[in-house]
């Protein structure tokens, strides 16, 4: 085997190779963002279940509420309930509901 032979084997076996540790880099890559992907959902998860927990309200609101008759909390009633109030106070009132999750 001449020196040109052995280079060119050696370069054809180099070739080989790479090709292989580029196949295996791919495959560590999608298993990374399949990994990444998980752990973004299971982080979004959790964000949306500690939202959806918080189900209370104010004793200042419950109690203007409970006042007025008003079980549920839906939009109408709680219209109903806070005719006396200004609209500022209405709106603060509407936003505190909404950000409890309690306004349907």
């Amino acid at each position: 085997m001449t020196m040109d032979e052995k280079v060119t084997a050696a370069l054809d076996k180099l070739e080989s190779v790479m090709g292989r540790i580029e196949a295996q880099y791919e495959a560590l890559n999608a298993k990374v963002d399949r990994i990444v992907a998980c752990v973004e959902d299971k982080a979004a998860v959790e964000v949306k279940a500690e939202a959806s927990q918080r189900k209370t309200i104010s004793p200042v609101i419950a109690s203007l509420l409970a006042k007025s008759g008003v079980e549920h909390y839906e939009e109408s009633a709680v219209e109903k309930a806070l005719v006396g109030l200004s609209v500022e106070q209405r709106i603060a009132v509407k936003a505190e509901l909404a950000r409890a999750g309690v306004l349907r």
